[in-house]
C-alpha cells in the first residue's frame, strides 16, 4: 500500500510537471486585435472557471516593497464597516507582523474589520510538517485569533501530496458607492521580514534565515493594487477555492489536530457576490493562475490550468528586443528551454535576468538539488543566448 502511494503520488507530480512544459512550449496562434498579448479564453485552457478572459477599465497601481504595500492595505481595512467583504490568502501569515509604523499588526486589522461587523474569510495554506521548516502554527495561529473574533478562517490542503497554495491576495468590497472596491494581488505574503522600503535595511520584524543574509535580510518584492471591475475576478478565485467541496485535508494527522484546537473543518457559505465593481481607470487585466490536476479534480479547473505558463511562452514569442526577468529561483531547465528558444529564434533579442545568489533556505533537503537546477537553467539559457544574455545578483 504504501509503495503503490508512492507510485502514485510520484506519478502525479511527473504529469503535471510535464502539463507545465506542455504549457510553456504549445503554440500560440490566437491573437484578438485589442489585446495581443493576453491569451485568449480557449488559450487559458480552462472552460470550468468563472473569471473572465479579461476585464477592462481598471485603475492598476504598483506597489513596490512590502512597507508600501502593508501601509496601502492597512488603509483599505480601516475603512471597512458593517457587512463589509474581506476575503484574504495566504501562502505564510504571521499574526504579529507589523503594517503600520505605529504598531498595527496583521491580526489588529484583520480582526478589526470582523469587529466592526465585517465579514472576514481567509484560506491560509495547511502547510508540511513544521520540522522541514514550514509554517503550519503560525498559519494555524492567524486562523484561531480571527476565529476568535467573529472571522473563519481555513487551513486548506486541497492540493497534491507534495504541493502548496502559494496564492496571496486580499479583497475589500465596501458595499458603498463613495469608496472603491480594491484587491492587492502578487508575491507579498502577511509574514514577517516583507516589511522592507527601498532602502532596504530589512525588516525588524524578522525571522530565521540562511546566514549570508544577516541578521535582518533585504526583501524586495511588489503587490499590485486593482480597482475596478478586475476586483471581481479577483474574488471569483478565491470563491471558486472557497466552495471546492474537497476535504480540506485528507491526512489523519491533520485533520484531528484541527479538530482538537477548535479550527473549522467545514467551510460556512461565502455572501451572494456583488456586482463587479464600476470602472475605475484606463488599465486591461487579465489574471493567470497555476493549478495542478487533481484528484478529485478541482471543480473550476478539472484538468487543472497553466495560463501562467502560457502566457509567459505566448509574451517570449512575441517579443523581439529585450525580456527583463526578476525571479526568486529560475530552477527549471524545462522553463530554461523557452527562454533559449526565444534568443535562438529572435537574434537581435536580449536577455536580463535577476536572481539571487544565495538561497532564503538553509535546508539540506533542498540547497543540493536547488543549486544544480539553477546552475543547469543558467547554462542553457547562456548557451542559447551568448553575450546577449546578462545574468545579475543582489
Amino acid at each position: 500500500m504504501i509503495v503503490q502511494r508512492i507510485r502514485r503520488v510520484v506519478d502525479g507530480v511527473a504529469e503535471n510537471l510535464g502539463r507545465s512544459t506542455a504549457a510553456l512550449t504549445a503554440p500560440t496562434r490566437h491573437f484578438d486585435p485589442a489585446h495581443p498579448w493576453f491569451l485568449t479564453a480557449t488559450e487559458r485552457g480552462n472552460d470550468d472557471t468563472r473569471i473572465t478572459a479579461w476585464t477592462e477599465g481598471n485603475r492598476v497601481e504598483n506597489l513596490v516593497h512590502g512597507k508600501t504595500y502593508f501601509a496601502a492595505l492597512a488603509q483599505a481595512l480601516a475603512r471597512t464597516e458593517r457587512d463589509d467583504l474581506v476575503l484574504f490568502t495566504d501562502w505564510r501569515g504571521d499574526p504579529e507582523q507589523l503594517l503600520t509604523d505605529d504598531g498595527v499588526t496583521v491580526e489588529d486589522a484583520l480582526t478589526g474589520v470582523a469587529h466592526r461587523g465585517g465579514v472576514v474569510k481567509g484560506m491560509v495554506w495547511r502547510s508540511h510538517m513544521e520540522t522541514f521548516g514550514f509554517t503550519g502554527p503560525k498559519n494555524r495561529k492567524l486562523a484561531l485569533r480571527l476565529e476568535e473574533a467573529g472571522g473563519e478562517v481555513i487551513l486548506d490542503q486541497r492540493v497534491l501530496v507534495t504541493g502548496s497554495h502559494h496564492q496571496k491576495f486580499v479583497v475589500v468590497r465596501y458595499g458603498r458607492k463613495d469608496l472603491p472596491d480594491v484587491a492587492f494581488v502578487g508575491g507579498i505574503d502577511l509574514a514577517r521580514a516583507r516589511r522592507d522600503d527601498a532602502d532596504h535595511f530589512g525588516d525588524p520584524v524578522s525571522r530565521p534565515f540562511p546566514p549570508e543574509y544577516g541578521e535582518i535580510p533585504a526583501w524586495h518584492d511588489v503587490q499590485v493594487q486593482l480597482e475596478g471591475p478586475a476586483v471581481r475576478d479577483v474574488e471569483d478565485v478565491f470563491r471558486e477555492r472557497w466552495e471546492d467541496p474537497a476535504a480540506l485535508s485528507r491526512l489523519p494527522w491533520h485533520a484531528v489536530p484541527d479538530m482538537l484546537r477548535g479550527v473549522t473543518r467545514e467551510p460556512s457559505e461565502l455572501p451572494t457576490a456583488a456586482a463587479p465593481p464600476d470602472p475605475q481607470g484606463t488599465c486591461s487585466v487579465q489574471l493567470l493562475r497555476t493549478y495542478p490536476r487533481r484528484r478529485p479534480a478541482y471543480p473550476f479547473a478539472t484538468k487543472g490550468e497553466r495560463s501562467a505558463a502560457r502566457a509567459y511562452a505566448k509574451a517570449l514569442h512575441r517579443a523581439t528586443e529585450l525580456i527583463y526577468i526578476e525571479d526568486q529561483y529560475l530552477w527549471s531547465v524545462d522553463v530554461a528551454r523557452v527562454f533559449a528558444a526565444a534568443l535562438r529564434r529572435k537574434p537581435n533579442l536580449r536577455l536580463v535576468v535577476v536572481v539571487p545568489k544565495h538561497l532564503d533556505d538553509d535546508s539540506p533537503l533542498t540547497i543540493p538539488s536547488a543549486l544544480l537546477g539553477h546552475s543547469a537553467a543558467l547554462e542553457v539559457i547562456r548557451a542559447a543566448g551568448g553575450d546577449r544574455v546578462l545574468v545579475l545578483d543582489i
